[in-house]
């Protein structure tokens, strides 16, 4: 990590601990830092620091900007870890919300992906005739007849 990172990262901290969401919108627009920023020595994030001063404006930016939700510190807390020990619970229900959905998204994106994988295999398996010739054109058919490939 740059110097740089390093300040606007430590500002991006502060600001989220202050529960400064505009702060925090500008810092992450000027782009010196990503929103997944992590302090070096306890490995605290923005949305720990958030999380732990119960600001849920700022969490909420935080994570629509792309801050994981489960990341740990060198402890091994989280964000909800912050929030659960301050006190905070409507912060730890809209974690617990937000990670819920991040886990939905990607089963289904998941499911989705296993069940194109498995319409691909079906398509592939599929009969196809050859018809024509290169001088008439030629077309391969699939099963029912209909054109998969037509070449003039």
């Amino acid at each position: 990590m740059d110097a740089t990172e390093h300040v606007a990262g430590s500002e991006l901290l502060a600001a989220a601990a202050a529960g400064d969401e505009a702060a925090c919108a500008s810092l992450l627009a000027a782009g010196g830092c990503e929103a997944s920023f992590q302090e070096e020595e306890v490995g605290r994030s923005a949305l720990m620091a958030a999380a732990g001063a119960g600001a849920a404006g700022a969490v909420a930016l935080l994570l629509r900007s792309g801050a994981p939700w489960n990341a740990l510190d060198r402890y091994g807390r989280c964000a909800g870890n912050y929030a659960l020990d301050a006190g905070r619970q409507a912060v730890v229900d809209q974690l617990v919300a937000h990670a819920t959905l991040c886990e939905l998204l990607l089963g289904a994106s998941e499911r989705n992906a296993r069940q194109g994988c498995e319409d691909g295999d079906e398509y592939l398996r599929r009969s196809i005739v050859h018809q024509g010739d290169r001088a008439d054109g030629e077309a391969i058919l699939d099963e029912a007849g209909d054109a998969v490939m037509m070449v003039s």
